[in-house]
């Protein structure tokens, strides 16, 4: 009877730990998809701010993104008149 009951422990204390790894395992997923997703990896944000392009200011503040600064989507040396690395200001 209290082999029986050993076994029976064991085996609960087997189900717990099995589930606490999956457990661990599904938050460590989470938290890679999450960080990837606010770098924006996930959702090719690198790729299409890359193809941004404003013809001209007026396109630039009309898309409500001015001022422009030297690095981001869309700033171009056109836009830029004084050179100082900020465009549409």
């Amino acid at each position: 009877m209290v082999t029986e009951h050993m076994r029976g422990v064991t085996r609960h204390l087997g189900q717990v730990a099995l589930r606490e790894r999956e457990n661990t395992v599904k938050k460590m997923i989470i938290a890679a998809i999450g960080g990837a997703l606010l770098s924006g990896s996930l959702l090719g944000a690198g790729a299409a701010n890359a193809d941004v392009y404003y013809k001209n200011c007026s396109e630039a503040r009309e898309a409500g993104v001015t001022p422009l600064y030297e690095g981001d989507a869309g700033y171009t040396p056109h836009l830029d008149r004084d050179n100082d690395g900020i465009a549409c200001e």
